[in-house]
């Protein structure tokens, strides 16, 4: 269920060994200037809400946070590899590592897309039935985990070294023609994608329509700016997380298609450059997504956006901090000045 699974039908091996195209080259430099961007990214949604008091309150952003913890652990944890396969298709590091990975993959996966169901599901409990925040995103947290890690466990057991006919080299994958493997896969995509994005929608359409029907409520009527403050707060909150959704229902697509394809298809893989160039196209597809999450809060909401520029080394924040200090110079100077005269 991962890259490696399609080295096998992507080059011709004669003796374990095969001629290294020089595409692979700039698909190697592109995963690595997409993973750096995307690290960075996720990194600075998780600082900047850790270290800014007003957002560290909000219990949704404790959901965006482990949204950021998901997308960050899949681009450490598959990149590097996937760059590694490019170089040498074969498997170099063990069963256990190989075992190791394929639940860390999975895992990471599993994160993305049940934070992603999270938020749908608190917005909808605190926007649709009233509920308040404290009451469920604990709850929510602790649920996306223990799915994720329970859809990633039979990763475990299913995952072997496949040999090469020389037996020389190792493929890390799932035999393609068990039965478990073929249960899992089916599993694995209802439980990753088709499931959670249905009741994203769901969830998600009832939001609208409530929001709907608050904005033809205020039309009407004469309401405090706090409350339309809170409104609007909320409308901005769902047009990022419907921007998210769509996101990861377009990027991931692909992903789950070719790994349900590869799985489940028969016959014999037909070794052509389109076939290599979707497996390429599949996987980018799915880091790109990871890689956007963070862009998209940051370009949806101001708060974000203040946030990030407080923490960044600026002119601006120089000369405010040296203004500050320097009104405090004064202040204390003209205190003891005051004392001295009295």
């Amino acid at each position: 269920m991962s890259e490696d699974d399609e080295y096998e039908g992507s080059y011709a091996y004669g003796n374990d060994s095969y001629i290294e195209p020089d595409f692979d080259w700039v698909v190697i430099d592109i995963y690595a200037v997409v993973a750096i961007v995307g690290l960075l990214g996720n990194a600075s949604i998780i600082v900047v809400i850790l270290l800014n008091r007003e957002l560290r309150k909000s219990q949704i952003n404790a959901l965006i946070i482990q949204l950021a913890i998901g997308d960050f652990l899949f681009l450490l944890l598959t990149v590097p590899i996937k760059i590694e396969h490019e170089i040498d298709p074969f498997w170099q590091f063990g069963s256990v590592a190989c075992k190791i990975y394929r639940f860390g993959e999975t895992l990471a996966v599993g994160v993305c897309v049940y934070s992603i169901t999270a938020f749908s599901v608190g917005r909808f409990l605190g926007i649709v039935m009233k509920k308040g925040e404290r009451n469920f995103t604990k709850v929510l947290i602790l649920t996306e985990w223990l799915t994720a890690i329970g859809i990633a466990v039979p990763t475990l057991f299913i995952t072997t070294l496949d040999p090469t006919p020389s037996g020389l080299n190792h493929y890390c994958t799932f035999p393609h023609q068990t039965t478990a493997s073929q249960v899992y896969v089916v599993f694995w995509a209802c439980f990753l994608y088709v499931i959670p994005l249905g009741l994203i929608a769901y969830t998600n359409i009832l939001v609208i329509i409530k929001l709907v029907q608050s904005t033809r409520k205020f039309s009407g009527e004469q309401v405090n700016r706090s409350l339309l403050k809170q409104f609007r707060i909320r409308r901005n909150r769902a047009a990022m997380f419907i921007l998210i959704t769509v996101s990861f229902a377009v990027f991931w697509m692909p992903y789950f298609v070719f790994r349900f394809w590869q799985i489940l298809g028969s016959g014999p893989v037909v070794v052509n450059p389109a076939r290599d160039a979707l497996r390429q196209m599949h996987y980018y597809a799915a880091i790109a997504n990871s890689c956007c999450n963070p862009f998209v809060m940051y370009m949806m909401s101001s708060k974000y956006r203040k946030a990030l520029f407080c923490r960044l080394p600026s002119k601006h924040n120089a000369g405010v901090a040296s203004a500050n200090s320097i009104r405090s110079g004064r202040s204390r100077t003209t205190r003891f000045s005051l004392s001295v005269r009295y």
